[in-house]
């Protein structure tokens, strides 16, 4: 199984659930951490 990120889609229909009062805040952050995930992924990638 691929990592890949969030899909913005999701992350919004996340936000309209659970009634998230800041989405652009929200959503910068989503990213954030999983741009943090991504990128430890591929470092793991590379030591192997």
């Amino acid at each position: 199984m691929a990592l890949a990120a969030i899909p913005l889609a999701e992350i919004r229909a996340y936000c309209g659930l659970f009634d998230v009062p800041d989405v652009e805040e929200f959503v910068r952050l989503i990213r954030a951490m999983d741009d943090a995930v991504l990128a430890r992924a591929a470092e793991r990638r590379r030591e192997v």
